[in-house]
Parts: structure tokens; C-alpha cells; sequence
């Protein structure tokens, strides 16, 4: 996707499939009326989780990215984590190595998520 030139329009069928979903968990939503919606990049990694890990092929940097929408709720555990990789070599509060960065070049998905709302985006 091109950042800059994107289509910023809802797709309907998205936003038939979000509706439905909604409904299922919370029952009042299905009176509810579309009012319709809004697109936009989003900052997410290949697998959907966040990338967390020291970049070895460039010194000094670190990375928290890939978070989308939900690293607002586990920033605080990530600003730990982050602390003590960059300070102590390694986070000790939390392992993450699950978030590593090489997880792609490995071919690993340590992640197993039983219950998503829907299929994966793909």
C-alpha cells in the first residue's frame, strides 16, 4: 500500500462484516444506524503483532513498532521492556522474544490466537 495515495473510503463489505461482528457482541448494535466510515493506513507488522527487539545490523537502534491500534493498552509494559533491553541487554520483566524481529526470516509464528474475531487479513 502506497501511504500516499490510498483509498480513504470504507469498503462495504468490511464494514458489513464489522457490524455483524459487533452485533454478535453486544446484541443492542444491530438497531443500530451505519453512519458509514472512514479508511486508513495502518501500522501493522505481517503477523499483526509488534515487532519489539534490538535491529542487530544497525547499532544502537531498538524498535516498538507494528503495534496498530492496540499498543495504546500495553505501552507501559513496553516502555519496561524497551528500558531494560536497551539498558540491561535484555527485558526481564516480560520475555519477548515472541516480538522478535527475526521471527520472519525464521519462518516462526510463535504466536497461536484461538480467539480472533475473523479471518486474518492476508
Amino acid at each position: 500500500m502506497d501511504p500516499e495515495n490510498y483509498n480513504e473510503a470504507t469498503d462495504f463489505g468490511y464494514s458489513q462484516t464489522a457490524a455483524n461482528m459487533l452485533e454478535k457482541r453486544i446484541p443492542g448494535m444491530e438497531s443500530a444506524v451505519f453512519r458509514g466510515g472512514r479508511a486508513a493506513c495502518d501500522g501493522v507488522s505481517d503477523d499483526e503483532y509488534p515487532i519489539i527487539d534490538k535491529v542487530r545490523e544497525v547499532e544502537g537502534f531498538y524498535c516498538a513498532v507494528g503495534h496498530s491500534g492496540h499498543g495504546f493498552k500495553i505501552a507501559s509494559a513496553v516502555g519496561i521492556c524497551m528500558a531494560e533491553l536497551i539498558t540491561e541487554g535484555r527485558a526481564k520483566t516480560v520475555d519477548i522474544s515472541p516480538f522478535r524481529l527475526s521471527r520472519f526470516t525464521e519462518g516462526v509464528n510463535p504466536f497461536r490466537n484461538p480467539n480472533l474475531y475473523g479471518e486474518r487479513r492476508q
